[in-house]
């Protein structure tokens, strides 16, 4: 007997050193498949972060950052006011400026955010400019004699550019310093065109960029002797990026459904035939070259928008390949694209969504992130790396930070080299 139970003694130890083995094998796996499960159904981690900040209720216009203090500045054109977000803390500080705020500007030496007060608001432009100090917060009123459109800085000699909304062959030059005005005639009269102007400026070279939709026309302007000359484009030219480094602008047409490719030097003149898409927003990577351009599927000039399927094509900086990826929806040609400079990485905003797209720049791969509301506007911190998108009319502004390293899987259509 004393032998059986020495025997049932030997089994006992041996069952319960199993059983604690077990404990220590399982435990740790069923630790691994909780964080699994409560990671999704893909069992990958969260890639970006995105926060909600309030700030009130109104149509949000445009959205940039002010890297010197890491503000973001959003207009507001129905309560005619400025939300400067603190971008560490997400504190809002409300700036009361002309009727009609839209377009912004910030002039990087002096720390000054400069705010067109135009007419996409119901109510009458102020015809000012709002010049916003960065350090004080405070506001000063430059007096226009006509309503201004869309605004651009540029940095080397702090002036200030501003298109007239209602007559496309002017461009106004303003004195950071002095708010001394002078006009500069673009060309012949044309008549206005419900579709506005837009103003890009090549540092490097000191020149100023302007569409003329109404003359189906791109004017070059130098900043120092203000002389202008006139480059024909497509029809109905919108969007237009410039590649610094080789002095290469790219204007998208409308209505032809073209991009038009300009050197710079030489004036010469290539064409991309998108086929029927209408691309609306354009975007260069200055460190590769390579650009891209937002287009509406399917849809063939300016007319019949709804809630379609995004297209972004891609110009490969190295090589010249063209190559397209779908991407969401949105609605009126009122999406958006940005590069983050440092990363490469490009955003998409998918207003008919909710989303933005993100393409790696590197495997044109592509990943969706969800957003509580409809984007209207966005801007990235160049430093940071973080995108802010402002939706409308719902006064909020998302704050989306990348949290862990993104992997992208997705499929891209290769199709014809430009050159």
């Amino acid at each position: 007997m004393a032998e059986i139970r020495n025997r049932c003694s030997k089994k006992s130890a041996y069952t319960l050193t199993l059983s604690f083995m077990s404990l220590v094998i399982v435990a740790p796996l069923i630790g691994i498949m909780i964080r699994l499960a409560n990671q999704g159904p893909h069992h990958q981690k969260k890639t970006y972060q995105v926060t909600e900040v309030p700030l009130g209720t109104g149509v949000m216009g445009q959205i940039v950052v002010d890297n010197a203090d890491d503000t973001i500045y959003a207009s507001n054109n129905v309560n005619n006011t400025v939300a400067a977000v603190n971008g560490h803390s997400d504190a809002v500080r409300t700036i009361s400026v002309g009727s009609g705020p839209y377009d912004i500007a910030i002039a990087k030496s002096t720390d000054t955010i400069y705010v067109a007060n135009s007419t996409y608001s119901a109510a009458p432009s102020s015809g000012t400019i709002s010049a916003i100090s960065g350090y004080s917060g405070t506001v000063h009123t430059i007096k226009l004699a006509f309503t201004p459109g869309a605004i651009a800085v540029d940095q080397a000699t702090d002036t200030i550019y501003a298109t007239n909304a209602s007559q496309t062959n002017m461009l106004y030059a303003i004195n950071g310093h002095s708010d001394t005005i002078s006009a500069i005639r673009l060309g012949k009269p044309m008549i206005s065109i419900n579709i506005g102007q837009q103003i890009v400026i090549n540092q490097a070279t000191n020149t100023i960029y302007v569409t003329n939709p109404a003359g189906n026309a791109i004017s070059a302007v130098d900043s120092y002797t203000d002389a202008v000359h006139t480059i024909q484009v497509g029809k109905l030219p919108g969007a237009i990026a410039v590649d610094q480094a080789t002095d290469t602008v790219y204007v998208a047409n409308l209505v032809s459904d073209t991009i038009s490719v300009i050197n710079a030097i030489t004036d010469q003149v290539q064409t991309i035939n998108e086929g029927s898409q209408a691309t609306y927003a354009l975007a260069v990577d200055q460190t590769t070259g390579s650009v891209y351009g937002l287009s509406v599927s399917g849809e063939k000039g300016i007319t019949g928008q709804g809630n379609k399927l995004n297209t972004v094509f891609i110009i490969n900086g190295s090589n010249g390949a063209l190559r397209t990826i779908k991407v969401g929806r949105s609605s009126n040609l009122s999406g958006a694209i940005a590069v983050d400079q440092a990363s490469g990485t490009v955003y998409v905003m998918n207003n008919a969504s909710n989303s933005l797209s993100v393409i790696n720049g590197d495997t044109y791969a592509v990943h969706t992130i969800r957003l509580p509301r409809s984007p209207d506007a966005m801007a990235i911190d160049q430093t940071t790396g973080t995108v802010y998108v402002a939706s409308d009319p719902s006064g909020y502004i998302s704050v989306i930070k990348k949290i862990h390293p993104l992997t992208l899987k997705g499929k891209i259509h290769h199709n014809k080299k430009y050159f």
